[in-house]
């Protein structure tokens, strides 16, 4: 898996965020471009940080662009909720009878620790 993505602040309260993810497994290869934006809020008693919107297409390389994935959330405090609907733009709409699916994602980010002081280790001459 190769993941890239940047932000890029456009204000205090917008950003915007390209976004690549590369997969390779075996035979099989995928890959996933989109972007999103967010919008930040100022202090809030309810710890909202932000809401976001965007979306992605998934393509199989090679064989064919598979869904558009459309994406809304919020995060609030360390816990990022998000809700996406996959919609099929292959020929495999046929077999779905044109209908996608809708994920709910839930991330926490934890803790993190910070070394206190970075060491090198190195002969001293």
């Amino acid at each position: 898996n190769v993941n890239a993505g940047v932000r890029w602040k456009m204000s205090e309260q917008l950003a915007i965020v390209p976004e690549i993810l590369y997969s390779h497994h075996a035979k099989a290869h995928e890959l996933l471009v989109g972007s999103y934006a967010y919008y930040y809020f100022a202090p809030n008693a309810f710890k909202a940080r932000s809401v976001f919107a965007g979306g992605e297409l998934r393509s199989g390389l090679g064989r064919n662009t598979d869904a558009a994935i459309f994406i809304v959330g919020m995060e609030i405090q360390k816990l990022r909720i998000g809700l996406s609907y996959d919609s099929n733009v292959s020929q495999l709409s046929e077999a779905t009878n044109q209908q996608g699916g809708f994920e709910i994602s839930l991330i926490y980010t934890g803790f993190v620790s910070v070394p206190e002081q970075i060491q090198i280790p190195c002969d001293r001459y």
